[in-house]
């Protein structure tokens, strides 16, 4: 069973968005098959100011290991570093502690420097990512946004509004006290449920001011609430007032629109580019603003009910963990790799690979392998090479490297491997006259492939990337059913895999465009699978990897799964008699 060790900055059961995340997420991830174990490390996070050396023993080597942004960088170096060399550790930013607390390029500098020590990272909202990625110098990040449960829509009062936010200076809940108190002529009461405890000066404060505004009986401070309170505030009300100086997600956003509540925001991940009439927005500290829109959807009447935006579940959401962290390579990745490599080899083009030969220049070369797998890529290549090479084989899965030798054995290959997460590319230093890799393209993100054609072009070296997919998938015999199949599967090409989302099938396409743009000559050509009903091994193994895929994205593509599987059992009854073509390119680029 795959395993995760969780750290979390103290008692896991808190209630504030990261700590739901955190306890949300990996429940979701066990009903996966992933085994979670949390550890919680007490302090005054993000900077305890004591030693965690002695709790961090407690995970085994070579554990996969999940930190939470909040008590990363609070940890001290040399325990992250120690950590970090015996584990593969990844961090999870729900936000930036610069915009959680006093900006300070103290705290931004410190922040990042934990970061860069990590085996990576991965955001849980968009506008998170970005900022992370431009202040590590454009290096890219996955996102995994939070999950919604089922929930059942209702219709509250009118009139009732909601506040969902611990009382402390960020959540700015003065700004919406202050608009209220300016509409004193309407029929509304407002409940705001979040902690007193989190900074009691602050909730003090805005106590005091309830009063002050002569809001005493229409405002309420009902605390923090558990979870089945929570609900009953939500099912009350039918609007959630939203003031936060800076929210870098907001899960009670998307918790309130799923349950059918009217949104009022101040900017926020979850209703950045989130396109609803249910949604108004706000600038941050502009109670005009506000009382103009709290107005606005006081005096309107009742409308007919609106259809709620829908979100990713939980259980999306560990998948794409899952896909995110490698998870789902583990275990079947050695087998699949040996029964494909004979596909591999009859489709790429020799006339490429001669080329890409002749361009490494006279006399023996060294030629990199990215992402290497087993080497496949360097046995196909090896018979077109006409000069003594040396080959440096990379990739990040230790496991790979580690039966790659066998696969080598008595191939006359002179070689070493070299493990390295490709997200950094920048920490990629092999001195090589060229690099290649086969199979790659189409799993990377666009900022990735920007990144790389960069790469290329700082070092004006040869490139060749073989079997990039294209999108055309041709079974025989067809059935009507293929067409929304490979549309969900086309979909589910275009998933973040741990690089961010991806081009897909459009992956060598872009990339050829990014190197011309930098000086570089480029070729391509068709490299297709072609798989007869003879090998049905391979040809259920496509079968079943497709449906699969299919299902899992059959909800973002517009299929019914049921339809997937109903194809799938078709396919399968046929499978003596079935054959299928698999469009793929090889591409050459020569600066």
């Amino acid at each position: 069973m795959n395993r995760i060790h969780w750290l979390s900055p103290g008692d896991p059961e808190q209630r504030t968005g990261g700590y739901l995340y955190n306890a949300r997420i990996a429940a979701a991830l066990r009903q996966h098959g992933v085994d979670v174990i949390v550890h919680e490390l007490a302090g005054q996070w993000p900077w305890p100011g004591v030693s965690h050396r002695s709790n961090l023993s407690s995970v085994p080597n070579d554990a996969l290991v999940i930190a939470d942004g909040l008590l990363w960088p609070g940890l001290q170096s040399d325990e992250r570093a120690d950590l970090c060399n015996r584990c593969t550790v990844w961090v999870v930013v729900h936000s930036l502690l610069d915009k959680e607390q006093a900006s300070a390029e103290a705290i931004i500098e410190k922040e990042m420097a934990a970061l860069r020590q990590a085996t990576g990272w991965f955001a849980t909202s968009q506008r998170t990512a970005a900022l992370v990625s431009s202040r590590l110098g454009g290096a890219p990040g996955s996102v995994v946004i939070p999950g919604t449960a089922p929930a059942s829509t209702h219709a509250g009062s009118r009139q009732r509004l909601l506040n969902v936010a611990h009382l402390t200076p960020r959540k700015n809940q003065a700004v919406l006290l202050q608009a209220l108190a300016q509409l004193m002529d309407l029929d509304w009461e407002l409940d705001i449920v979040g902690s007193l405890e989190r900074d009691p000066d602050h909730a003090l404060g805005i106590q005091k001011e309830v009063c002050t505004l002569g809001l005493e009986g229409r405002v309420h401070l009902r605390g923090e609430l558990a979870a089945g309170d929570l609900e009953s505030a939500y099912s009350r009300a039918s609007c959630l007032v939203h003031t936060a100086d800076f929210e870098a997600y907001g899960m009670v956003l998307t918790e309130a629109l799923t349950r059918g509540l009217s949104v009022i925001s101040t900017p926020a991940g979850a209703i950045d580019d989130l396109e609803s009439a249910m949604v108004r927005r706000v600038a941050v500290g502009d109670v005009e603003g506000l009382v103009a829109q709290l107005r606005t959807y006081l005096d309107a009447p009742e409308s007919s009910s609106t259809t709620p935006p829908s979100f990713p579940s939980w259980s999306d959401q560990a998948a794409l963990l899952v896909r995110v962290l490698g998870l789902d390579e583990e275990g079947f990745s050695v087998d699949w790799l040996r029964m494909r490599e004979p596909y591999d080899h009859a489709a790429r083009s020799h006339a490429l690979a001669e080329a890409f030969d002749d361009a490494l220049g006279d006399g023996a070369r060294t030629v990199m392998e990215i992402a290497t797998g087993l080497g496949s890529g360097t046995r196909f290549l090896m018979q077109h090479m006409n000069r003594q090479v040396s080959w440096v084989l990379v990739d990040r899965d230790a496991q790979l490297l580690a039966a790659l030798d066998t696969d080598m054995l008595n191939r006359g290959v002179n070689y070493r491997t070299h493990q390295h997460d490709l997200r950094d590319l920048a920490g990629l230093d092999v001195v090589a006259d060229g690099v290649t890799t086969q199979a790659l393209l189409d799993l990377v993100s666009h900022d990735w492939l920007v990144h790389f054609a960069d790469w290329l072009a700082e070092r004006r070296i040869p490139f060749l990337g073989a079997l990039s997919v294209d999108g055309r998938v041709v079974w025989s015999p067809g059935d009507v059913q293929d067409q929304d199949v490979q549309k969900a599967f086309r979909t589910h090409q275009t998933w973040d895999r741990g690089f961010g989302p991806s081009p897909g099938p459009n992956a060598a396409m872009v990339l050829k465009r990014l190197l011309e743009e930098r000086g570089f000559q480029v070729r391509m050509e068709p490299a297709d699978w072609a798989i007869s009903a003879s090998d049905t091994a391979m040809v259920s193994a496509m079968v079943e990897g497709t449906a699969s895929a299919a299902r899992e994205a059959a909800q973002d593509a517009g299929v019914e799964p049921a339809l997937v599987d109903a194809w799938r059992a078709e396919k399968i009854s046929i499978l003596e008699t079935l054959s299928v073509r698999v469009g793929h390119w090889d591409l050459l680029a020569i600066p």
